[in-house]
């Protein structure tokens, strides 16, 4: 539908028209970007009891855009949000009361935010609640649980909790020491980018720490982390590479290059996203 179309819509009162018209100016898709044109819409639409709309707006609050700064507004409307059932709002609301940003810190309030986030899926959430367990935040701490809930947010690709269970596994946090998990969830986060996790697989690669001992591979991921900027990765590297041929070395830096390479291929252009960052 052409954004005339949604604009006619909006202003007759149309709440999903005003959520799509705010969502339309704020990525200048088919209009000019205008936040301030954003917000106003999605406050319409808020003022409806549209929960997205509450959501967007509390965003457009939080990061300044359209509207001035103001974390107490930011609060408030993911509170709105929130207490409509609003997964992400919930997190996001959990967090705001974790630091103490636009309402009182309060970690009880915070966990309890974040699980009901947790409890429908969001794997941010499910990931904080993990966090909030394993270092007893607003609950008892509990290994065991904080890594159930960090499994189910390593499950859903979210490449921190990924790297934490593959940190688990290694180390027998929450679950049962195991190298083949540890190697499988840490290259999963490393696939994703992840320095630190770049840098422990590459040091379980070159001490063979319950896999097979592989330099090549080991310095391939470290020579990927160290441009990351892992500090350790650099020393790691250099002292793997002296105990290795120079051709070992070299197809080190090749693999390194592959991996870079194959993430930097133009992909697809992806839909517009219908939810604020």
């Amino acid at each position: 539908m052409h954004s005339s179309r949604w604009r006619s819509l909006a202003e007759d009162g149309h709440v999903a028209a005003q959520v799509m018209l705010g969502l339309l100016l704020y990525a200048g898709d088919g209009v000019p970007q205008d936040f301030a044109e954003a917000a106003r819409w999605f406050r319409a639409a808020a003022l409806q009891e549209d929960a997205r709309a509450r959501f967007n707006l509390a965003a457009m609050y939080e990061h300044g855009l359209g509207v001035a700064e103001n974390m107490s507004l930011a609060a408030e409307w993911y509170r709105r949000a929130a207490e409509q059932g609003h997964a992400a709002a919930q997190a996001r609301l959990g967090y705001f009361h974790s630091k103490g940003l636009g309402v009182d810190r309060d970690e009880e309030i915070a966990t309890d935010w974040y699980r009901r986030a947790a409890q429908q899926n969001h794997a941010a959430a499910q990931y904080d609640l993990g966090v909030q367990y394993a270092n007893g935040r607003g609950v008892e701490r509990d290994q065991v649980t904080a890594a159930s809930w960090f499994l189910l947010a390593a499950n859903s690709g979210l490449a921190r909790a990924q790297l934490v269970m593959g940190l688990n596994y290694a180390n027998g946090s929450g679950v049962a020491r195991d190298a083949t998990q540890a190697v499988a969830w840490l290259r999963r986060a490393a696939d994703q980018g992840v320095g630190r996790a770049q840098y422990n697989l590459g040091v379980i690669y070159g001490r063979g720490a319950g896999v097979p001992v592989a330099m090549v591979e080991a310095v391939k991921w470290l020579n990927l982390a160290a441009a990351r900027g892992e500090i350790r990765a650099d020393d790691a590297r250099k002292y793997f590479s002296r105990q290795m041929s120079p051709e070992e070395n070299s197809q080190a830096r090749s693999r390194s290059g592959q991996w870079v390479a194959e993430r930097q291929r133009p992909s697809q252009p992806e839909p517009m996203r219908r939810a604020l960052p």
